[in-house]
C-alpha cells in the first residue's frame, strides 16, 4: 500500500478520465465540423464521416474552442491549469493555426471568458459583464459592450453578414439620425410660427 500519494494505476485512470471528459462542443458555420474541448486538449471532427481531422490531446484542459468556418484557425480558452500552467488561464484567449501548429495570437482579459464567436470579419469575446468585439484582420479592438451578468456566455453572430464596420458605425449612425430628427423638428416649428403670424 502506498501512503500519501497515488499509485501508477490511479494516475493512469485520472489521465484517461481527463481525456474522456468533454467540457464543450462547438460547430463551425455550416455544421460540417465540430470542435470538442476536452480535459486534455481538443479535437476537430468531421460530422459526416466522424473522422478526426485534428487532434491535440496534450496541450492541457480546454474550456471552449471555436473553429473559424472551414479554415485552420481555432480560438481556444483554457480551463485553468494552476500556477504551473498560466497559459491555460480561462482569462486568456489563444488563436492557433492547427495545420502549422503555431500560435497566432494570445489575448488577455480581466475576467473569465464565457464564450467566443468568430466569422470572417469579427471576433466576439464574452466575459461576465462585458463583450469585446475585435476586427479579425489585425485583431484590432472595435468596441466594448457593457452588459448585465452573463455567466453562461449567451452570444450569437451571423456567420457572414456582420462586419466590423457594422459595429463601429452603429453609434455614429444613431447620433446622425437623432441630429436629423432634431433638424426636422426645428424646421417644422419655425414654419408653424410663421403661418400663425400671417
Amino acid at each position: 500500500m502506498m501512503m500519501g500519494g497515488k499509485n501508477k494505476k490511479e494516475e493512469e485512470r485520472d489521465d484517461e478520465s481527463a481525456e474522456e471528459r468533454i467540457n464543450a462542443m462547438s460547430f463551425n458555420h455550416d455544421a460540417s465540423c465540430v470542435v470538442v474541448s476536452t480535459g486534455t486538449g481538443f479535437r476537430i471532427v468531421r460530422v459526416d464521416t466522424g473522422d478526426v481531422v485534428h487532434r491535440f490531446d496534450v496541450i492541457g484542459p480546454m474550456r471552449l474552442c471555436e473553429l473559424l468556418r472551414n479554415t485552420r484557425l481555432v480560438a481556444c480558452v483554457g480551463d485553468g491549469g494552476g500556477m504551473d500552467t498560466p497559459d491555460l488561464s480561462p482569462r486568456r484567449l489563444k488563436i492557433l493555426n492547427v495545420d502549422w501548429q503555431t500560435l497566432i495570437a494570445d489575448l488577455a482579459f480581466r475576467t473569465t471568458i464565457r464564450n467566443v464567436k468568430m466569422n470572417r470579419h469579427v471576433l466576439v469575446v464574452c466575459e461576465d459583464e462585458e463583450t469585446t468585439v475585435f476586427e479579425m484582420k489585425g485583431l484590432t479592438k472595435v468596441m466594448n459592450v457593457p452588459q448585465r451578468k452573463n455567466v453562461k456566455g449567451v452570444a450569437a453572430i451571423n456567420s457572414d453578414a456582420v462586419s466590423a464596420c457594422d459595429f463601429s458605425s452603429t453609434k455614429k449612425s444613431n447620433d446622425e439620425e437623432e441630429i436629423k430628427e432634431g433638424e426636422t423638428t426645428t424646421t417644422t416649428t419655425t414654419t408653424t410660427t410663421t403661418n400663425n403670424n400671417n
